[in-house]
């Protein structure tokens, strides 16, 4: 009898090798991609040999989670695998492949990029991938998705029995003492991220269709201002850079000269000196931007601010470089209800792929002179959105200026790093004219009227991946307003009020305030709070 039990507990802890080393295997991979894990746990654990032993206790215990259906349920639990398997391989493929050209961690953020961008942008970016690095990944991916089916398929599920069931019970227990009863495991850095990826993919969505009900149906704010006379003759622009970090502003200190036009007119400028980005995608951004939304509180959208603009008597205009989606929009066309006319530079009959930035300008200039009452326009702009080489033309091909050349900060002038700040430093001065030229043509108008530019969050372009999460490239992002002689003339406390504000850090989702005082729905010394 001793002996029988004894054969049938082999057969039941043999059987279950495959298993818990295959899924542990998995779950420390994704641990070790996980840099900001690494980094706590390297402040936590002075020696390596602890840090080590802990990161691997966190994937035994997922691995024998995983592990426990095929105890509890038997052969019943292999279609479990059959889809578990495949999900796995996937996120953690993806995963490294973020890692290794973006140094960024994969989140539901990601998938909702991909969910809201036109097929253009899509195209773009997945063109920044090397052909090479993209048949391997699929090759890897598309061997170890084989190999785990094949494993799963055939490996020996054991007959459920008393003590299968026991042992499936015993490799949840350490699960539920670490995850529900000890709290310190919790504490260093995030849960494995194939079980946050779909937890935020839903958070993200979620956001997603907040904007998408708020465009339907605005909930405007009861105390903007009535000011039709104000109204009738202000004319605002605002500029929305893409992917513009301030530490390539030669007027934010760069040493390259790469925004002669905005040095030339700095007496005419506020420069807000510390302004940061929330995050380093365009639609959490702009939604920050636009809406009450804001860190603490991020499904707080009330209403856009087109359309609080258009509520208060505003002629509004979006003006974008980016395709537009068509039926199913996105959620940076959703930012930009309450514009009663979208001019998409890419998708009209007259465009072109080759389409850039100032091209945009004709039609701006032709929609403000024709409607001289008040308006707001928004300029949506490609700004340095990689790939870089795209957003320029190549007569202002600028960088290198001559043999040798290098952008600040890099030694070597044949090294990618250095080629690819090239490429950004253009995109830069390409912004710069286009921004001088805006100003030039607001000049001509002689009304009152100003340009706000910003961008939605930086870029790495001194860093060997195509981009850095851990940068501070990444969210440091300029903040400029130009006002009119006639603005200035007639409204002084709004630009004194505005301008007492540059010295002072902010983030993004703490502009909209500053927005409506330049447009008088709210006064002046409303600032005085923020």
């Amino acid at each position: 009898m001793i002996q029988s039990v004894k054969a049938h507990a082999k057969r039941v802890l043999a059987s279950a090798a495959p298993f818990v080393a295959v899924l542990t295997a998995v779950a420390l991979t994704d641990l070790l991609l996980q840099r900001e894990v690494r980094t706590q746990l390297e402040m936590f654990f002075e020696d390596p040999f602890l840090s080590g032993l802990f990161r691997f206790g966190r994937a035994l215990k997922w691995g024998l989670l995983l592990s426990a259906p095929a105890f509890l349920l038997g052969r019943c639990a292999r279609p479990f695998y059959l889809v578990l398997w495949p999900y796995l391989v996937l996120v953690e493929t993806v995963e490294a492949v973020a890692r290794i050209s973006y140094g960024m961690v994969l989140d539901g953020d990601w998938l909702m990029i991909v969910y809201t961008s036109s097929l253009q942008e899509m195209r773009e970016f997945f063109g920044q991938f090397s052909w090479v690095g993209v048949a391997a990944t699929v090759l890897a991916l598309s061997v170890a998705i084989t190999a785990g089916l094949f494993l799963f398929r055939r490996v020996r599920y054991p007959a459920v029995s008393r003590l299968s069931v026991a042992v499936g019970i015993a490799f949840c227990v350490p699960f539920a003492i670490c995850n529900l009863i000890l709290t310190s495991p919790l504490t260093i850095g995030n849960e494995v991220m194939f079980t946050f990826l779909p937890v935020d993919t839903v958070h993200n969505y979620a956001m997603y269709t907040d904007i998408a009900k708020t465009a339907r149906a605005p909930r405007l704010p009861e105390n903007t201002l009535a000011e039709p006379e104000r109204i009738k003759e202000t004319l605002g622009v605002f500029a929305i850079g893409e992917s513009s970090t301030r530490n390539h502003w030669h007027l934010y200190g760069y040493e390259r000269p790469t925004t002669p036009m905005m040095c030339e007119i700095q007496k005419e400028l506020v420069v807000f000196k510390d302004v940061q980005a929330i995050h380093p995608t365009t639609g959490k951004s702009l939604r920050s931007l636009l809406t009450e939304a804001s860190r603490d509180n991020p499904h707080e959208t009330r209403s856009t601010f087109p359309q609080q603009c258009a509520a208060a008597g505003y002629g509004c205009s979006l003006f974008s470089a980016h395709s537009r989606w068509g039926r199913w929009e996105g959620v940076e066309s959703l930012l930009f209800t309450g514009c009663g006319t979208k001019y998409y530079l890419h998708e009209q009959p007259d465009s072109t792929p080759e389409s850039l930035d100032n091209d945009l300008l004709p039609p701006v200039e032709k929609a403000i002179r024709s409607a001289p009452a008040g308006q707001v326009v928004f300029l949506h702009l490609m700004g340095s959105h990689a790939p870089p080489l795209f957003r320029y033309p190549l007569n202002r091909d600028i960088y290198p200026r001559y043999e040798g050349d290098v952008a600040p900060g890099i030694a070597d002038p044949n090294s990618f790093v250095a080629y690819k700040s090239n490429l950004y430093d253009n995109t830069i001065a390409f912004t710069d004219l286009i921004l001088g030229q805006t100003v030039e043509m607001l000049k001509s108008l002689d009304r009152p009227s100003f340009l706000v530019y910003l961008s939605d969050h930086g870029e790495t372009p001194s860093s060997p991946h195509w981009r850095d999460a851990s940068s501070p490239d990444l969210l440091a992002v300029p903040f400029i307003v130009w006002f009119s002689k006639e603005y200035r003339a007639r409204y002084p406390e709004t630009v004194a009020a505005v301008s007492a504000l540059a010295d002072k850090p902010r983030g993004l989702d703490q502009m909209l305030p500053i927005f409506r005082v330049l447009v008088h729905l709210d006064r002046a010394d409303a600032l005085a709070a923020h």
